[in-house]
């Protein structure tokens, strides 16, 4: 295991390896040991927007502190039909991106406008979303709220859209 192997070597390095360290050590050369890799747990809650998870205060604060959970955090996903009324403010606030597929709804578009987009006008907005959107009724338009503004909105997850500075 590459945990034994490293906790071995650390000992090795302070001089206070074991036999049994030495052997493990020596199956590898004594070579340096790579970091070890976490897995990534990722939660996934598909359309729940009606029910009484979102209003769960310990829900929300697993929204919040999802990144500091057992040390190596944790992705959530949330498949919402309806953006404000599918999850609190609080929820919504908190999230890092978003992948928006296609509706004819001119209300929600100006909802989900207003919760995301605040770096482009309403008017690019829908320019974006009808640019993602074109060609395939799968396609989406990912806003990445971490991204520099110049690398926020794509079409799908790999071609970006450039917005012109307003």
């Amino acid at each position: 295991l590459d945990v034994e192997y490293i906790e071995s070597y650390k000992k090795w390095k302070r001089h206070k390896d074991t036999i049994k360290d030495r052997v493990i050590l020596a199956a590898r050369d004594n070579e340096k040991p790579g970091p070890l890799i976490f897995p990534s747990p990722m939660l996934i809650l598909d359309d729940m927007s009606h029910t009484a998870i979102y209003a769960d205060p310990n829900f929300t604060k697993l929204m919040l502190r999802h990144r500091h959970i057992f040390g190596i955090g944790i992705s959530v996903m949330m498949l919402l039909q309806t953006f404000k009324a599918g999850a609190q403010r609080a929820i919504r606030q908190n999230v890092k991106q978003y992948l928006i597929f296609p509706t004819s709804s001119q209300s929600a578009l100006r909802d989900i406008y207003e919760g995301v987009a605040a770096h482009v006008t309403y008017d690019t907005f829908i320019a974006l979303t009808k640019k993602a959107w074109d060609g395939n009724p799968h396609n989406f338009l990912t806003v990445n709220k971490l991204a520099p503004p110049e690398e926020m909105f794509r079409k799908n997850l790999n071609e970006f859209l450039i917005v012109k500075r307003e």
